[in-house]
């Protein structure tokens, strides 16, 4: 949208997983779990919170965090999209999306305060978990909470299917309704009230 994307806070740390994280990761419930939290701004605005969580073998691979103690964490990739093949070489790549989950609604109220939403006002919530492309098992899980007034959201399919990139979205909703027939097949009426069958 325009702005610059920043991380002005980064914490990680080691903990017990959490029930629901760990089922996404197949970690048992006794296991650790590496969490990487960041606070993003856009241009010096608090704009989005973000934690991935690694699974041990994953964390293990970025220099330096191995074991139960915080501390920094080298740059890595988890979707394989840096620059160029140099930077990919620098970094690890950890693993690739494997699922998304995208919803818009009201954060809790700590993330809400650190966002500096009002009461009510939404955010989008966008959960993704990253696979070892090699076994297929579960490396890492990011959930994010952003502003969605600072932050265009696209979800696009995998690069094998047909594209539907060029196709104009204000264009092919604002084509003229009139053809649309009185009532269709769901029993709804053109007067937009429920047809009585």
């Amino acid at each position: 949208m325009g702005g610059e994307v920043a991380c002005r806070k980064r914490k990680v740390s080691w903990r017990r997983v959490p029930e629901d994280i760990g089922w996404a990761l197949g970690i048992p419930p006794a296991d650790s779990v590496c969490a990487v939290k960041c606070h993003w701004s856009v241009n010096g605005e608090p704009a989005a919170i973000s934690t991935t969580y690694l699974t041990a073998e994953a964390a293990g691979q970025v220099g330096g965090l191995t074991g139960d103690k915080d501390g920094t964490m080298a740059e890595f990739e988890l979707y394989g999209l840096a620059d160029s093949h140099e930077q990919r070489a620098e970094r690890p790549e950890l693993g690739v999306p494997a699922a998304l989950h995208v919803e818009v609604q009201p954060p809790p109220s700590s993330i809400a305060r650190g966002l500096r939403l009002g009461a009510g006002q939404p955010a989008a919530m966008i959960t993704v978990r990253f696979d070892d492309p090699a076994s297929g098992l579960a490396v890492a899980l990011t959930v994010a909470a952003l502003r969605a007034d600072l932050f265009r959201i696209v979800v696009d399919s995998p690069a094998a299917s047909a594209s539907v990139r060029n196709i104009a979205p204000a264009q092919a909703l604002a084509d003229d309704l009139a053809a649309v027939p009185a009532s269709d097949e769901d029993g709804w009426a053109a007067d937009d009230q429920p047809a009585v069958r």
